[in-house]
């Protein structure tokens, strides 16, 4: 089955402080996926949503 997601090689950073490096994800349909953190300032987006 194909995925729905696919992402390569994710990278974001603030500044100087990279907050993710080499990042892939893949998301098979069907699938429920969470990502947590820590703390709130780490839950920002790693990258821009197409609708944003």
């Amino acid at each position: 089955m194909a995925p729905v997601l696919d992402a390569r090689n994710l990278r974001r950073s603030y500044g100087a402080t990279v907050a993710l490096d080499g990042i892939d994800l893949t998301v098979e349909a069907g699938r429920i996926v969470g990502l947590t953190a820590r703390t709130a300032r780490a839950r920002a987006p790693p990258c821009r949503p197409s609708w944003a």
